[in-house]
């Protein structure tokens, strides 16, 4: 079974945490999700307060390496999305990344501009999940 490095803002800011979890459960029908915690409703946008920032860089760092691709909801602005992203695309993963249209008025240029990263606008979660049946 491949795995998948689900990115989603947590520092960010939570307001997607519902639409993650809908994105998670449809990965896992197909796939390892490496990164469910993302989803976890009891994890604040104060993080992780039981791991320092050392290390959940590294456990993070190496679930990336772990995962045959990257699948990264990026509506909410997330320095730390974007890190993992370009850390995925300098190791050869995969990426894909979503945007709900509702929820943002444009998304960052080095996300929609990289060849490398299959990006798409949607409107409807279930242009996502319809998304997910396609991949590889």
């Amino acid at each position: 079974m491949k795995k998948v490095y689900f990115a989603g803002s947590i520092t960010g800011g939570r307001r997607d945490i519902e639409d993650y979890k809908i994105i998670i459960g449809k990965l896992k029908e197909r796939f390892e999700v490496l990164s469910e915690f993302v989803a976890n409703g009891e994890l604040t946008e104060m993080g992780e307060q039981d791991k320092s920032d050392k290390e959940i860089y590294n456990k993070d760092i190496n679930m990336i390496m772990q995962s045959d691709f990257v699948f990264a909801e990026v509506s909410q602005t997330s320095h730390g999305v974007g890190y993992e992203l370009g850390f995925a695309e300098a190791n050869k993963k995969p990426i894909y990344a979503v945007a709900n249209k509702n929820k943002v008025k444009r998304t960052s240029a080095m996300i929609m501009g990289n060849p490398n990263i299959n990006f798409m606008y949607y409107t409807n979660l279930s242009e996502v999940l319809e998304l997910i049946d396609k991949i590889k």
